[in-house]
C-alpha cells in the first residue's frame, strides 16, 4: 500500500485550498487577554485530610474493613 511520494510541500502551499496561507511577515491577531481574576474561594470548614468527627476512619492495609457478614450462609 505504498504510495509514490508526492512533492514535498513547501509554506506556499496550504495543507487545504480553501485555507489560506499567511506570509511569514503578516502579523497574526493577539492571542487576547488574560483570564480575568476570579473571586476568593470561600475556605472549607475542614480543609481536605481532616474528617469531621464521626466519620469512618481512613481504610487501612493493616486493618480488615468492617463487612457485614450475611445471616444466612
Amino acid at each position: 500500500m505504498n504510495q509514490p511520494p508526492s512533492a514535498p510541500r513547501t509554506p506556499a502551499q496550504p495543507d487545504d485550498p480553501k485555507r489560506e496561507s499567511f506570509p511569514e511577515n503578516e502579523e497574526m491577531d493577539p492571542v487576547g487577554e488574560p483570564y480575568p481574576k476570579q473571586a476568593p474561594q470561600p475556605k472549607d470548614p475542614q480543609p481536605d485530610g481532616d474528617d469531621p468527627p464521626g466519620a469512618d476512619p481512613p481504610f487501612s492495609p493493616d486493618r480488615e474493613p468492617d463487612i457485614p457478614k450475611d445471616p444466612e450462609t
